[in-house]
């Protein structure tokens, strides 16, 4: 174990996906096209660099129209341990907001994005560079995390460019709530609320509010 904790993890995620519609041969968007496509590759490093920080670094290169696109996921830097409970987070990263947006497309038990999803986030996830942070409260019948973020606001959902600079930082912030019903039943639930500016004019803003919630259970032993 102590020999594992001084080692980085690596990690590769090839996304292959197919779809056939006898009906439509050609296919008219991403959701019915007619073939099989590797939709993303991805490859990853993370780990501890020292007693109090850790780092992660995760690239992809994505399909689209025929030609591949590389790009850098997140790239970021985490202290855990920080104290009363606190953690920060600094650098480029998915979002924490909502329920799927820190959840790479790959990962998810679903091989298309929810239309809710696509529609005011995007395809995949909103990504930016900036800092997050966390508190777990300390309450004793309800676990319960309160994450702040403020990022750029330069780009909102996929993008291949950095984005234009705007008069004011993108802000977030998730509340969110895990309670275990005991017989292997959890459930967590949450809050999310986001605030932009999609252009450079500061009278332009954006305010995007949500619930997530998700009920699970797990066979154990």
């Amino acid at each position: 174990r102590s020999s594992q904790n001084l080692m980085m993890d690596v990690s590769v995620a090839i996304d292959i996906v197919g779809a056939w519609d006898r009906n439509k041969p050609r296919g008219t968007s991403e959701r019915i096209n007619n073939k099989l496509d590797i939709r993303t590759a991805e490859f990853g490093f993370s780990g501890a660099v020292d007693q109090w920080l850790r780092g992660n670094f995760l690239a992809a290169a994505h399909g689209e129209n025929g030609k591949y696109y590389y790009e850098v996921h997140e790239a970021w830097v985490q202290f855990p341990f920080l104290p009363f409970n606190t953690s920060l987070k600094v650098g480029q990263m998915f979002l924490d907001i909502g329920r799927l947006n820190k959840i790479h497309s790959h990962d998810r038990a679903f091989t298309m994005t929810p239309i809710v999803h696509e529609k005011f986030i995007g395809w995949e996830s909103a990504m930016d560079t900036g800092a997050e942070f966390s508190i777990l409260f300390p309450w004793k019948k309800i676990t319960q995390e309160l994450v702040i973020g403020a990022t750029n606001g330069k780009k909102w959902g996929h993008t291949h460019t950095e984005g234009e600079a705007k008069n004011n930082p993108m802000g977030y912030l998730h509340l969110k709530h895990f309670y275990y019903f005991g017989n292997n039943w959890g459930t967590q639930f949450g809050f999310s609320g986001v605030r932009f500016e999609p252009t450079t004019n500061r009278r332009n803003q954006r305010y995007l509010y949500g619930l997530d919630g998700v009920l699970r259970w797990n066979q154990s032993n």
